[in-house]
Order: structure tokens, then C-alpha cells, then sequence
């Protein structure tokens, strides 16, 4: 018996005879199976009339039966993604057919990674859904959204169905509408006949080619699926990233860590998946500091339930490389022109020199006034005023340390990095209490406090220094002596090998 036979096709008057089956008769690993199988199915389809209701039992359920959240790459494969993914447009002519023929990864990621949306949601988006307004002598860009659930909208969380964008990313979007006319008329955003003619530059045998829609003028979730795979494929696999790429079926936790207990590594272990960005976009919402009902508006829901597997992710949300991803979200966030994002602290920029350079005389006879500097515990304070407002090993500009010593003190090193994310952990634990009594207050959780926004923005800053600061560590250390640490968190190292563990 399986949900779509006990909910008559998730019918709304089903709703209390699936929860009684899955409190009462299901064995425990149905229950994880069917709960699971619904989430996911409800994340990609979200047409029906009951998708708010049964997405609110499942995320309820969900949270009760302590079941596994989905599996996303890590912060470190994301990372990987990321690069390739600006470098290339960055350094490819807007006249390279590949260019337009990934555009549409680029708008997802910019978009679906701050805005959670969806992927059906995101390839609804239709062409004319930029638009311009003139007030008060000042141009305005928008991008409307199209949130499927606000017609079942019936309590007071308003969702958020327009977006404020700056003047970059609406000629980004527009000048992808333009070129990709040429290929035929659309009605979605992301054309499908583009995809589908500059695809016969990607696949030479055909093999894998597409068949003829229905309905040409709609991309739809296979093609779009497609093309992710072929930035993967000809893009992050070949020069000049040449990166290696755990294939699709084989990139599941459990066999993820079997591979890499027989010693088999990738540079990138599990891809992305169409969807994963809309769980990213609400772990780095929640990370932001933003009220649960500000990440309700922009997720499209209409409970404050519904939000609660998607912050299951705690060994990604506690790695200090999301430090990095936030870093980057920061700066993609330079498209919108809301008060929802805050400004991350930029990471200090400083001048790269080669590393054998540095270790052979950046921190020896080179460095002027070495005989002033103050032998510390574990390295060296170059400062000739002692104005400290940091700890030592992530003052980039007077803490220095040599190789040598280096190896010496590396446990005490990792000792310290290790003490640093027991803060961390104690301050997620305590955003997520504050999460889950805001969603666990049926009677007050539509209501948005200003005082409890503020505190939920406090814990943030205080969960992301301390991040920044291990990751700070981290840089510094590699920039002085081109050793790259392999530090774990806790939450990782209770994972055995899986590849979460990567830094």
C-alpha cells in the first residue's frame, strides 16, 4: 500500500488517513521510505490543492520520526560548481555558442540559491516576467515569480511573487530573451528549442538526444536536468578545469564512503541536482539570521512546518567552507534589490605570493625587523604595538609561523580549531531552538517579531565569525606554509569517510 492508494492521489480529505497509517500501522522503515518519497515528490510538483496540506503533515512527521534529511553535495563540491560556473562566464565571448546554451544554469543558480524556489517554479517563469518601472525619476527592474501555491493562500503569510532586481541581472536575463529568440518563440523564461538545437554541438552520436515535444514554446524538468549534466560533462570535466566527477548512480552517501575507504576520490563527489538549490537557498536564509516568516514569504510557503526538513542539513550548515558559499552568496546578492539580505563581511583580499617564495623568505631573513618579533606559544607576533582584537592564528597581518614549528604544533593547532566549532555548535544548536519554538507556537508563528529578528540576527553573525574564523585559520596557515590543514568537524568525523568530510 503506498501513499497515492491511501490518500486516493493526495486527495485533501486523505490527509488524517495517511497520518493515522504512519503513526499507527507503518513499520518504521516505510514510514522513513513514504515520508521521504512524498517530500521529495511534493518539492518538484506542486500543482495540486492539497500540496500545502500534505507537505505540512510530512515536514511535521518528518521532524517527530527524526528521519535523514535529503542528500545535497557538500559545501565543497558546491564550491567546485561555483568556480567553474563563474569562471567560465567570466572568460567566455557572449558570441560562444556555449554561452547561450548555459545561460540558464547561471540565471538558476543567481536566482533559485536566494530565491527558494522550485524547480518546477523556476522553469514556469515566463518571458515576460521582466519588468520595468519608472518612480520618482528612478528606473526600477523586476522579475515576477510564478508562485503556485498563493491561490490556496487562505492565512496571512504573504509570498513573495516579485523581486527586486538591479540593472545587471535584468540585461543578464533580457539579453539571453534576445538572443534566444532567434531559436523560435517561447512562452517560459528558459528556452527549450535553444537547448534542444545547441545540444547537436554537445552530443555528436545523438544518443542522448531529445525528442520531439508536445509543446515546444515550455521547458520542462528532463531537459533542464540535461543541460545540468552538460556543464558537468563539457564544461567542470574538461579544460581548463579538468576537474573529476563521480558519476550520476554512483554518488550516494553510502556509496560514497565505500569508495573512498578503498581509496577512491573525486574532486567533485556528488553533482548537483535541479532541486538542490532550493535547500541551499533556505539553509543560507536561516544562516542570514532571517525570521522564519521572511523565509516563508520567499519560499512560497504558507506554514511555518513546511520549512523544517529543509533544515536537517546540520553537517553542512556547521562546515566552515559554507563560510565561503556565503561569501559568494553575498556577492550574487549584489542582483537584488531587497531588504531580506544582509551584507556579509567581504573576506580580506590580499596579494598572493608563491608559496615557495614565502616559505623561503617572506618568513625568514626578508621580513624586516624579525629580530623584534615575540616568540608566542605556537608562532611569531610581528606587531610592534600589541592592539589585539583577535586570537593569533586568524591575525593574517602580524601572526606568522614557520614550517618547522608548524609540524610540531599541528595537534594544538587542531586542538584550537576543534574547541573554535564546539562554540559554533553550541550557537546553531541554540538558532535552532529559536527556530523551533517559533515553529513550534501554532498561535504566534505568523507573526513577525522585531525583537526576536534581532536576536536571530545576532546568533547568525556570532555563528558565522566563529566559522570565518577557522576558515581564516585555515587560508593563513596554507598562504605561510602551503600546507592545505585536513580538518574536520565533529559532526563530519561521525561520518566515517564519507565525503562530507572534505574541507
Amino acid at each position: 500500500m503506498d501513499v497515492l492508494n491511501i490518500t486516493s492521489t493526495l486527495a485533501k480529505s486523505k490527509v488524517s488517513d495517511l497520518e493515522e497509517y504512519l503513526l499507527s500501522e507503518a513499520t518504521k522503515s516505510i514510514k522513513h521510505e513514504m515520508i521521504k518519497s512524498l517530500l521529495n515528490f511534493l518539492d518538484f510538483y506542486d500543482e495540486l490543492d492539497s500540496t500545502e496540506e500534505y507537505i505540512q503533515l510530512a515536514s511535521e512527521l518528518h521532524e517527530k520520526l527524526e528521519i535523514e534529511p535529503r542528500e545535497i553535495p557538500s559545501s565543497r563540491d558546491c564550491l567546485m560548481f561555483l568556480f567553474a560556473l563563474n569562471n567560465f562566464f567570466d572568460n567566455t565571448p557572449s558570441s560562444d555558442w556555449r554561452y547561450l546554451y548555459f545561460t540558464p544554469i547561471r540565471i538558476w543558480w543567481i536566482l533559485t540559491t536566494k530565491i527558494p524556489m522550485r524547480i518546477g517554479e523556476f522553469l514556469k517563469i515566463r518571458r515576460d516576467s521582466l519588468k520595468v518601472k519608472e518612480t520618482d525619476n528612478k528606473v526600477r527592474y523586476y522579475l515576477e515569480l510564478p508562485r503556485s501555491k498563493e491561490k490556496n493562500n487562505k492565512k496571512r503569510i504573504q509570498v513573495i511573487d516579485k523581486i527586486e532586481i538591479d540593472k545587471s541581472f535584468y540585461n543578464f536575463i533580457d539579453s539571453y530573451i534576445i538572443e534566444s529568440n532567434k531559436y523560435g518563440e517561447s512562452d517560459s523564461l528558459i528556452s527549450y528549442m535553444v537547448i534542444r538545437k545547441l545540444r547537436e554541438n554537445v552530443i555528436e552520436n545523438k544518443i542522448n538526444s531529445f525528442v520531439k515535444k508536445r509543446n515546444d514554446r515550455i521547458i520542462d524538468h528532463e531537459t533542464f536536468r540535461k543541460l545540468l549534466y552538460d556543464f558537468y560533462e563539457f564544461i567542470i570535466k574538461n579544460p581548463p578545469y579538468n576537474f573529476s566527477v563521480r558519476d550520476v548512480g554512483n554518488d550516494n552517501l553510502e556509496t560514497i564512503s565505500k569508495s573512498r575507504e578503498e581509496g577512491n576520490y573525486f574532486d567533485i563527489e556528488r553533482r548537483l541536482r535541479p532541486n538542490d538549490t532550493r535547500h541551499l537557498a533556505f539553509m543560507f536564509l536561516k544562516l542570514q539570521g532571517l525570521h522564519p516568516v521572511e523565509i516563508a514569504r520567499l519560499g512560497g510557503h504558507l506554514s511555518l512546518s513546511s520549512q523544517t526538513h529543509y533544515f536537517k542539513h546540520r553537517e553542512f550548515e556547521t562546515d566552515s567552507s559554507t563560510i565561503q558559499l556565503l561569501r559568494l552568496f553575498d556577492m550574487d546578492c549584489q542582483y537584488f534589490k531587497t531588504s531580506f539580505f544582509k551584507t556579509i563581511n567581504e573576506p580580506i583580499i590580499s596579494s598572493k605570493i608563491n608559496d615557495e617564495f614565502r616559505r623561503r623568505f617572506v618568513l625568514k631573513n626578508a621580513e624586516p625587523d624579525r629580530d623584534k618579533w615575540d616568540k608566542l606559544e605556537i608562532g611569531w607576533c610581528s606587531a610592534s604595538i600589541k592592539r589585539c582584537k583577535r586570537h593569533c592564528f586568524i591575525c593574517d597581518e602580524y601572526w606568522k609561523i614557520e614550517f618547522d614549528e608548524f609540524k610540531t604544533k599541528y595537534n594544538e593547532i587542531i586542538k584550537w580549531m576543534d574547541s573554535t566549532e564546539n562554540k559554533a555548535i553550541k550557537v546553531y544548536n541554540s538558532l535552532g531552538h529559536i527556530y523551533d519554538q517559533i515553529h513550534s507556537n501554532k498561535n504566534e508563528q505568523l507573526k513577525l517579531d522585531i525583537k526576536l529578528k534581532k536576536v536571530l540576527y545576532t546568533k547568525s553573525k556570532e555563528l558565522k565569525d566563529l566559522l570565518e574564523s577557522i576558515g581564516a585559520c585555515v587560508d593563513h596557515i596554507y598562504e605561510q606554509t602551503g600546507v592545505n590543514i585536513e580538518w574536520q568537524t565533529s559532526i563530519q568525523k561521525t561520518k566515517s569517510t564519507n565525503y562530507l568530510t572534505d574541507m
